[in-house]
């Protein structure tokens, strides 16, 4: 049974982190390797207003769609109430037209017994 010294593992292990750093670094240097640069702050300042701007939009779009709902809910309510209002009227006008002709004809009666 072979028994390994802790010690002298990481010893290995350091010994090629720093190899592999080395060689990492060289290879960077030759071929004029530089760091990339990921974003740029300005174009992220510029998505960031424009994403802003654009939510504000969708919310008020989303807003101006539920009042829109919202006041066709009430002008059928309307519709309807003005329906309902209408055939009451016209019911109260045949019944006042019923009442005006049995008016006149109790007034024709009650002339045709006054005169008997």
């Amino acid at each position: 049974m072979v028994r390994k010294d802790t010690a002298s593992v990481l010893k290995v292990n350091e010994a090629w982190a720093l190899l592999q750093n080395a060689i990492t670094q060289t290879a960077d240097t030759v071929l004029d390797r530089t760091e990339r640069v990921t974003h740029k702050d300005w174009l992220d300042a510029e998505c960031e207003q424009a994403t802003t701007s654009k939510n504000w939009l969708d919310a008020e779009r989303e807003q101006a769609t539920t009042s829109k709902n919202w006041l066709d809910a009430e002008c059928e309510q309307a519709t309807t109430s003005k329906n309902w209002l209408d055939a009451e009227c016209e019911q109260a006008t045949t019944s006042k037209n019923w009442l005006d002709a049995e008016c006149e004809q109790a007034t024709t009666s009650k002339n045709w017994l006054d005169a008997e």
